[in-house]
């Protein structure tokens, strides 16, 4: 599996399509955010990591093939309301979950993408 993270708007899709075109592995573009969109303001981390860690078991078959996109969201402005700091940490730690499972990990700044792992 490989993610892709970095700022909203900053050229995510873009990279991962090139990823795509070059490597004929990669099948499939996920956003964690879809993944998240089901987010409980009551859930706690234990069980955010388990559902991921799920996720994660489920797609065994087709793992090599996936290509996970995070927009980075903990950069910017602390949000105002109690559900929006939530969420920002949620979708953090999704990106650090996933950014330990990964095979190879890019950060993508102006559309540029650079390995980090």
């Amino acid at each position: 599996m490989v993610l892709i993270t970095g700022g909203t708007y900053s050229g995510l899709e873009e990279f991962a399509k090139q990823l795509m075109k070059n490597d004929p592995t990669k099948m499939k573009i996920i956003m964690i955010s879809q993944l998240l969109k089901d987010d409980k303001e009551d859930e706690d981390i234990e069980s955010l990591t388990g559902r991921l860690q799920k996720w994660c078991e489920e797609h065994t078959t087709d793992w090599y093939s996936l290509i996970l996109i995070h927009e980075e969201v903990g950069c910017g402005l602390i949000p105002v309301t109690r559900e929006k700091r939530i969420q920002r940490e949620i979708q953090g730690r999704a990106g650090c979950f996933f950014a330990q499972k990964a095979n190879e990990v890019y950060r993508v700044c102006c559309g540029l993408g650079i390995k980090m792992k």
